[in-house]
């Protein structure tokens, strides 16, 4: 017997270090998927998106950078 698929809302969560001890995160709405996991969930919308491994994260000139994860929640 299959699981049955949930309907999940899928957020990328920006973690931002300014590289002078400010740090902040901004969240943003992705999209909206069916899915047996919140795992698979993300995977669908990151590939529907063509988010690659290499975008999640980017370092700034100095000592900042951003990260970029990515959460699912049931809707």
């Amino acid at each position: 017997m299959t699981k049955p698929k949930i309907k999940f809302n899928v957020y990328s969560v920006d973690h931002l270090d300014y590289g002078d001890g400010r740090k902040d995160q901004a969240r943003y709405f992705q999209g909206t998927t069916y899915a047996v996991s919140e795992k698979q969930a993300i995977a669908q919308v990151k590939y529907r998106l063509g988010i690659r491994p290499s975008d999640l994260s980017c370092y700034y000139a100095g000592d900042g950078g951003r990260t970029t994860t990515f959460e699912a929640i049931k809707a």
